[in-house]
């Protein structure tokens, strides 16, 4: 939509919603900024040591090292990553032992082992319902918080830093608040106290209209978003208020755009056994989180589908990563699964008060719903692919079987 039409969509609709619905009530939101929710243990910087990395986070990867094996000397290796004729980014994926592409199979090479978070506070939900697993309530609740992502990859520059500060959170946030896509919300319910209610529905669409900032370059409040239909973002779930928190009932399996923008396939972001609490604030926005398991091969492959340059800008070892998913992975997507394929993960979500339309734009939607419609093909490839996820299965027995790497 133009900004002139925005204005005046939101101008009609604040005339829909001064009267208040026959049945119920509802409010709508745009995500600003979501992110995953790491607990930052350290006074300042992003690679400096604290309560959640005492050893600091990982090192920039090792080219040099990596890409020695028994078929390249050191000679061609120095060759290799010539500055003035660099080759990383054509042979850097080609280093196991028998010239596997470590992307598509990261257990064909010995774990060069990500330095994981080993303090005892954590963000998130107790998931499995065992106190006993898990971290601390960072807020002082119950204990029992599953978010082994954050283990996982807590100590990972990218990701590392307080609220909305980290590098990756800044560039991928970027991305959206620029128009690459937009997360809408909607809460409703039957009951005639938004703040307290038994009966309540929340609802996550996708909406390929932009935000728009204000002269200071933040994002502006009550814009209108038409519903994008494609089943693979939309998903809804029951809920309950209580003092103007959200939380749901009983968990959810839900699905939205994940806050990657990758090109290379359908950028979901899908978990399983979800919880969430969201405080609906009263200058209009709602913060807060919601926590799930998320499947590993989801989380790798959005890193390993641009490996050479994920590995050079961000501090990290592709198969490293791997192997520390399938480390921690603490959740089965099947009961038929052989183990773990799944990890629990959290994220805090930011939104600010908007209008959310039927995707024609011209009636506001009253009530948290699911839409039918077609797959957007044009949102699942942006681009031909060049790594579709891991290619075979890794050796039945062990993490891997991989010999040593030659020094």
């Amino acid at each position: 939509m133009s900004r002139t039409v925005k204005f005046a969509a939101a101008a009609t609709l604040a005339t829909i919603i001064s009267a208040a619905p026959a049945f119920g009530w509802s409010r709508s939101y745009v995500v600003e900024w979501f992110e995953p929710a790491f607990y930052y243990g350290a006074a300042h910087g992003d690679s400096d040591p604290g309560t959640d990395c005492p050893k600091g986070t990982n090192p920039a990867l090792d080219k040099r090292q990596a890409l020695k094996t028994s078929y390249r000397t050191w000679a061609e290796i120095d060759k290799l990553l010539d500055p003035e004729n660099p080759q990383w980014n054509r042979v850097g994926a080609i280093r196991g032992p028998n010239k596997e592409n470590v992307y598509e199979m990261p257990w064909s090479v010995p774990d060069p082992h990500m330095i994981e978070m080993t303090g005892d506070k954590a963000y998130g939900f107790d998931l499995d319902a065992n106190p006993k697993t898990g971290f601390k309530n960072i807020n002082g609740g119950a204990p029992g918080i599953d978010n082994a992502y954050y283990k996982a990859a807590g100590c990972w520059m990218s990701w590392r830093g307080p609220d909305k500060t980290s590098h990756h959170a800044k560039y991928v946030n970027d991305g959206m608040r620029d128009g690459v896509f937009s997360v809408v919300v909607i809460v409703s319910g039957n009951g005639k106290d938004p703040l307290n209610d038994a009966d309540v529905k929340v609802a996550f669409y996708l909406s390929k209209d932009k935000m728009v900032k204000d002269a200071n370059g933040t994002i502006a409040p009550d814009y209108s978003f038409r519903v994008n239909t494609d089943p693979r973002y939309q998903s809804i779930a029951s809920a309950r208020t209580v003092n103007g928190v959200v939380e749901n009932a009983a968990a959810a399996d839900m699905q939205m755009h994940d806050i990657e923008t990758a090109p290379f396939f359908p950028p979901q972001l899908k978990l399983l056994k979800a919880k969430f609490r969201f405080d609906m604030k009263a200058d209009g926005t709602m913060t807060g989180m919601m926590g799930g398991y998320r499947p590993t091969v989801d989380y790798y492959t959005g890193w390993a589908v641009a490996g050479t340059t994920h590995e050079s800008v961000t501090r990290i070892d592709i198969p490293a990563y791997w192997y520390a998913l399938q480390r921690n992975a603490d959740y089965k997507t099947s009961p038929a699964a052989e183990k773990n394929d799944a990890i629990s993960t959290a994220y805090r979500f930011f939104m600010l008060p908007a209008f959310v339309t039927t995707p024609d734009g011209k009636t506001r939607i009253e009530a948290a719903q699911l839409f039918s419609g077609p797959v957007d093909e044009k949102l699942s490839i942006r681009g031909r692919p060049v790594f579709p996820g891991p290619s075979a299965a890794p050796p039945a027995t062990g993490s891997g079987a991989a010999p040593a790497r030659t020094k």
